[in-house]
């Protein structure tokens, strides 16, 4: 039982310093983009998209409602 907890406490420090590695020197970065891909892949899609709409927003607009966000345009557009 001692065994196992020691064993299991190596386990993880090593997977800590692994990890602390791989993130001090931004070496992570390719696992962390495969496995967002993978998990995207995986997942499937979950509800078909039915319609796309791309909006272009001058800068007359844009100065017409200067303390709007954008999140809040949707009516503007519709």
């Amino acid at each position: 039982m001692k065994r196992l907890f020691l064993q299991g406490i190596l386990v993880l420090s090593l997977a800590c310093g692994v990890a602390f590695g791989l993130d001090w020197r931004n070496g992570g970065g390719f696992l962390e983009s495969a496995y967002y891909d993978l998990w995207h892949h995986l997942a499937r899609e979950r509800v078909g998209t039915s319609h796309t709409a791309i909006v272009g927003v001058d800068d007359e607009s844009l100065s017409l409602f200067p303390t709007t966000p954008l999140v809040f345009w949707g009516p503007h557009f519709a």
